[in-house]
């Protein structure tokens, strides 16, 4: 597109202008020979999806962890995959989830990314054009992992900075850094507390996956006496960006240190809690307190779809049995997917809602379809109706990379046929 975008809803006009949101109103004209109009007569235009928690490098495992329960899955399924990846698998992996990512509204995630080749997530994020926070995965300990999977923490600290420095920031801003240590099983202490002072040196987001569930949070109380939320205190995380994945099994001493600590962002997973019998998240509770709450589709080995759609539907179903129908209104489900999650994964200040100065990530959906067409609010159709057919556009940056249900940035053809042949080769190095 243009540097300069006249960008032109129903009742409002926006204008986008070197990337971001320029103008906001209801008589906003065309001031340059060099604006582009899209016509959005008729048309919904909300914030891009945020993807507060996905695995790239698990895109490739779709349907193949079927039946198990958490640390089966990660150490019978998972890992041994993640372990066979080389440089050309994981780039397959992760050009088939950025793709799946766009074509579903999704327009920046927080990757949990690869022990190894992380750069191949980083190319294909930058490639696409998706807004990407993710960083290399930090494991060197752990019962069941294959060995090449546990490094050295000093020798990950030390390709951390590598990564931080060549990335971080990269792209005007669209491509960010974030430390990612497994989760408590998978690293020592000395590990995670450096890992965090490295997290809060350079101001980048510490991203985990904590309470999960009950065998995990068994061993963790096992082998620390103590329960996570303790422990990420104790190593600085009253100062850090956390970015927590899951938060299901929480106790009371735990929700209350939450509540002191700087900037403690809960990603929600609710598709892979139920698929992987984890538990259900008390979602209202954290609402009631204000924490930054996003949505996840975690990996697709136990989603298994990137769908923020369904994400939405599911967490409402699971609270309305939980605690009752309604308990989460779509509005509080539109905002995790959208302010929320960017909110939880410290970016509220530029991404997440239609503000003048934040980044144009937008999505222009038609309700005009067969499937859609209702005289509910636009919101309780957009959150218990829509899916991506709904979708017309996708702006990343202020640039369409996705136009009538087509990827503008990548051939698909092309990243499907090389997914298949990589996850072929990943199954016969793997088992």
């Amino acid at each position: 597109m243009s540097p300069e975008t006249g960008f032109t809803p129903d009742k409002t006009n926006l204008l986008i202008k070197n990337h971001k949101i320029a103008n906001i109103s209801g008589e906003l004209h065309n001031d340059s020979e060099n604006t582009t109009n899209i016509d959005c007569t008729g048309k919904w235009i909300i914030p891009g999806f945020v993807q507060a928690h996905v695995h790239m490098a698990q895109v490739l495992f779709r349907g193949l962890g079927e039946g198990l329960t958490l640390l089966d899955w990660l150490q019978k399924k998972v890992l041994p995959l993640e372990a066979a990846h080389d440089t050309e698998t994981l780039y397959a992996s992760a050009r088939l989830g950025v793709a799946e990512l766009l074509l579903g509204g999704n327009t920046c995630m927080l990757d949990m990314g690869s022990v190894h080749h992380m750069a191949s997530i980083f190319k294909a994020a930058t490639s696409l054009g998706i807004g990407m926070t993710g960083g290399k995965i930090l494991m060197d300990t752990g019962n069941g992992v294959p060995k090449v999977l546990i490094e050295d923490g000093k020798h990950s600290l030390a390709e951390c900075e590598k990564l931080l420095d060549k990335y971080h920031m990269s792209q005007g801003g669209r491509i960010r850094y974030a430390m990612a240590p497994r989760f408590l099983l998978s690293c020592t202490d000395a590990l995670m507390r450096t890992s965090m002072q490295m997290a809060i040196d350079n101001d980048v987001v510490w991203h985990t996956h904590v309470a999960e569930q009950i065998a995990e949070i068994d061993f963790v109380k096992q082998q620390t006496g103590r329960e996570s939320i303790e422990l990420i205190e104790s190593w600085g995380g009253g100062r850090a960006k956390l970015a927590l994945a899951h938060m299901i099994h929480l106790s009371d001493k735990e929700r209350d240190i939450l509540n002191n600590l700087e900037h403690p962002g809960i990603l929600h997973c609710p598709r892979a809690n139920t698929r992987l019998g984890s538990g259900v998240c008390h979602l209202p509770e954290f609402i009631q307190h204000d924490f930054a709450m996003g949505i996840g589709s975690d990996g697709s080995a136990c989603n298994n779809k990137l769908d923020m759609f369904e994400e939405m539907r599911a967490a409402a179903a699971l609270q309305d049995l939980r605690v009752g129908p309604g308990v989460l209104t779509s509005k509080d489900l539109l905002y995790m997917a959208t302010l929320g999650g960017a909110r939880a994964i410290g970016m509220d200040q530029e991404i997440g809602s239609i503000e003048k100065g934040k980044r144009a990530d937008l999505l222009v959906l038609d309700p005009q379809m067969v499937p859609f067409v209702s005289l509910a609010s636009p919101v309780d159709t957009i959150v218990h109706t829509g899916d991506a057919r709904m979708i017309k556009s996708v702006l990343v940056n202020g640039e369409v990379v996705v136009s009538d249900g087509v990827l503008l940035t990548g051939d698909t053809a092309e990243i499907t046929s090389e997914a298949q042949i990589a996850i072929e080769k990943l199954v016969d190095t793997a088992f």
